[in-house]
């Protein structure tokens, strides 16, 4: 492994939060949340579990490309280290 292969993941990595649209479900979710906190958000029940589903779904991949990135900057650790 080099700090060229590193870039290069990096950078894969940055593509793929463009690809999936991941700043985007982040600002949807913060925007959706807000909704779940409207005291009359249960008035119509069907209407609010759709919403609380379309938060879980892109919160997943959320979670996931978090994980992601996570990993990443922990090989980019343990590399600087050796």
């Amino acid at each position: 492994i080099t700090t060229e292969k590193i870039k290069e993941t990096k950078a894969r990595i940055e593509a793929l939060g463009g690809i999936f649209e991941i700043e985007q479900k982040r600002e949807f979710v913060a925007s959706e949340s807000l909704k779940t906190q409207e005291p009359d958000f249960w008035n119509d029940p069907e209407k609010a579990e759709k919403i609380l589903k379309n938060i879980t779904a892109e919160k997943k991949w959320i979670v996931e490309f978090d994980i992601l990135l996570s990993k990443y900057e922990e090989i980019e650790l343990v590399y600087e280290f050796f």
